[in-house]
């Protein structure tokens, strides 16, 4: 399963509106579904971001603002991720799978905090290796 953006287009095949859902199956597009499988979100959009001081290249990966205000009521201390900037990659990326559902946001959460907890430079550095390894030789997790 995973989580996508459903868009509805109107008559004239504009979008109408779109709509945040989980477990979509059947993503079209190819590049996406690469860069996913490496576990990269859209490198243009986030090296773009990067470039802005609200984005960082190594922290809790950046969530849907619709799903942030569900996770925050019924998580707990899911708003403590946000002390730190969120990233291209992090702790949680490298450690655990693609969160489905919202168990697997749970137990990712776990591993953002341990990253708020322990933030130095060190275990940046440690991350982006572990990132490095991930993208060229397919180690980490899945």
């Amino acid at each position: 399963m995973l989580r996508s953006q459903h868009r509805v287009y109107d008559g004239s095949g504009e979008v109408a509106r779109t709509q945040d859902v989980w477990g979509a199956e059947g993503i079209s597009a190819v590049a996406l579904s690469f860069c996913r499988l490496l576990g990269l979100g859209c490198p243009k959009q986030a090296f773009a971001k990067i470039a802005t001081p609200r984005m960082s290249f190594v922290g809790p990966r950046p969530e849907r603002p619709e799903f942030v205000e569900g996770f925050e009521k019924r998580i707990p201390f899911y708003a403590e991720r946000h002390r730190v900037k969120p990233g291209i990659t992090g702790w949680a990326q490298l450690c655990y799978p693609y969160a489905a559902d919202e168990e697997d946001t749970i137990n990712k959460l776990q591993y953002d905090l341990y990253y708020v907890k322990n933030y130095t430079l060190f275990l940046d550095i440690s991350i982006i290796l572990g990132t490095v390894e991930v993208v060229l030789w397919g180690k980490g997790a899945r």
